[in-house]
Formats: structure tokens, C-alpha cells, sequence
């Protein structure tokens, strides 16, 4: 069974139909203007509707369009002795976190060895380190949040340090782009619906056929505060051969273009907005309090949890 595209011709009120986009793997999806708040429910209704018998659908939020759904450790590079490396690396550090009795007691996972292992690796991906998996999110004013605020950060040394800026109200960037006629995109942000099937489900680990999910609000005890506070969910592809093609970009049914002053409108200026609420400090967040204190598991020269900024 295939996810369930949204047609190009479909009357949706609140919606405009703008053009289709093509990924790097043939893909093609209709791209739809959302002219108001109902548009944007209704259109996400409808999409979920459609895919219902297939599965679930999740949202992305971007600040621009890419050419593929690559998940974060094949950014920089897509050959395959980059691909081996990176993957032997990785499957290193989720080995030894799943062998690190005192670690695993903060987790509290079963002994399901793929079960735990896709976990920490959602774990490792929702706190900064570069994994085979994609973020997303069920709630959609999680994902204009990060259509609407931009992610930032600087490696110094073995650490890596980030934050988001919104890009209504950075002023730098405003006079940066004062006058340009040909900078119409930065006023928009995209929603990615991403389409996840249906498979064996436990402990919030669905294995599908095509993607495996994982809510990390049911996988992690609430002591990981982030991935609560973010409504977080990672995609992962599966693979049935040994292509390592993480690319999840066929899975997408739907691309959402909405404008950044309606979606920063809509949020508003409430806490629960904020960045400090969606990525609560070490002082708040139990969690990654230890993931900071834990060098030995969580940081070398290519790999370590992301300390964001609070300004």
C-alpha cells in the first residue's frame, strides 16, 4: 500500500493550489498556499483522512523547500564510504548508551533490543546529534514554530552551540533584505505532511513497512522534557536492502506554504510559544542535564549534544 497524495485540483476553502514540487527521487506534490487558519485545518483534516487506511500523518516545518528528506548525518555528504563511516560511528554510540547500565536506568526501557535501539536514536537525534532519523511533530503549531524561526549554530572546539532567531522580528535580517524584490520566499515557510504506515505498535515504536516512528512522549519518561514539551515524533526509514537510502521524500503527501506574519500571528507571544518552553534549559530538563554531564557516551569530535543558547 502506498501514502495517499493530495491532488493538485482539490477545492479545499481557505487553500490555494500554487504548484507542484518535484523531488531528487521523482516524487511530485501539490503545493498549497494556506490562505487562512481554517484552510489550515482543513486542508490538514483532509490529508489525514485520505491516509487512513494507510496510516498517520506528521508534520515538518521548514523554512525553505529541499530536494530531498535526508535525515541529518547525511547532510554534508551522500557517498558511501561517508555513509559507512558515519553509520559505524553512530550504531557505536547507541551501543554503548545500551550497555551503560546507570544511562539505561534513566531511560527505563525493555529489553527489546531493536525496540530500545530505535528509541536512543530518536533520543539522540531530538537532542542534537546528526542520526539516521527526521524530525516531526502531531501538533501543527509545533511545526510553524520551526517554519518560523531559524536554527543557528557554531562548533567550537568538541561543542556545538545553537539557538533559533524568529524571522519576523530579527531586525538584522529585515534590513539585510530591505529592498530586494527577488526575496519573496523568506516570507513564507513550508509544512512537510509526511504519511508513516501502520505496523506492530508498542511502547511508542510503530514498525510500518516503509517508516519507523517513534513518539518520543511515550518511548521516554517525562524527564526528557524536550521531546514532551515539542509534541516530538522521529521518522526513520526502513530499509529492506543495503542501499542505505534514508531519504523518506516519497513519503510525503502534501507541501502547506503559509506566510511568516499569518503563522507568527496565529502563535502569538504566550509561553507556551516560546523557546524557552520548547527547549527548556538543563536547570528545567532533567534530562539533558545528563546527557551534558555524560561526555564519555555523548561527545567526540564529530558527535555531541547541541547546548542551545538562552538569551
Amino acid at each position: 500500500m502506498e501514502p495517499v497524495v493530495i491532488k493538485a485540483d482539490k477545492r479545499i476553502y481557505g487553500t490555494k493550489y500554487v504548484e507542484t514540487y518535484k523531488f531528487k527521487s521523482g516524487h511530485e506534490v501539490p503545493i498549497y498556499e494556506i490562505l487562512n487558519c481554517h484552510g489550515l485545518n482543513q486542508m490538514i483534516g483532509y490529508v489525514k483522512l485520505i491516509n487512513k487506511t494507510y496510516g498517520k500523518v506528521f508534520y515538518r516545518g521548514q523554512c525553505n523547500l529541499h530536494d530531498t528528506m535526508l535525515p541529518s548525518l547525511y547532510h554534508k555528504s551522500c557517498s558511501a564510504r561517508y555513509k559507512s563511516e558515519r553509520n559505524k560511528k553512530l550504531n557505536s554510540i547507541i551501543k554503548k548508551t545500551l550497555a551503560d547500565e546507570d544511562f539505561m536506568k534513566e531511560v527505563n526501557l525493555r529489553n527489546d533490543l531493536d525496540e530500545a535501539s530505535i528509541i536512543i536514536e530518536g533520543m539522540l537525534q531530538h537532542y542534537g546529534i546528526e542520526t539516521r532519523c527526521i524530525d516531526a511533530v502531531d501538533n501543527h503549531w509545533i511545526a510553524l514554530w520551526f517554519g518560523l524561526n531559524k536554527y543557528h549554530s557554531e562548533r567550537i572546539g568538541n561543542n556545538v552551540y545553537s539557538s533559533y532567531t524568529n524571522r519576523i522580528k530579527n531586525v538584522y535580517q529585515m534590513f539585510e533584505n530591505e529592498g530586494k524584490t527577488d526575496d519573496k520566499e523568506s516570507c513564507y515557510q513550508y509544512v512537510i505532511l509526511i504519511a508513516s504506515d501502520k505496523g506492530k505498535e508498542a511502547f511508542g515504536v510503530m514498525f510500518g513497512n516503509d517508516i519507523l516512528t517513534v513518539d518520543l512522549r511515550v518511548a521516554l519518561p517525562s524527564t526528557f522534557l524536550r521531546p514532551h514539551a515539542q509534541h516530538g515524533i522521529i521518522l526513520k526509514k526502513r530499509l529492506h536492502d543495503c542501499s542505505c537510502d534514508f531519504d523518506i521524500s516519497k513519503s510525503v503527501v502534501g507541501i502547506l506554504k503559509i506566510r511568516n506574519d499569518m503563522a507568527n500571528s496565529w502563535l502569538g507571544d504566550g509561553e507556551l510559544a516560546k523557546f524557552s518552553n520548547l527547549f527548556p534549559s538543563q536547570f528545567h530538563d532533567h534530562a539533558y542535564r545528563i546527557l551534558l554531564e555524560r561526555e564519555d557516551l555523548f561527545r567526540d569530535s564529530t558527535n555531541s549534544i547541541v547546548q542551545y543558547i538562552y538569551e
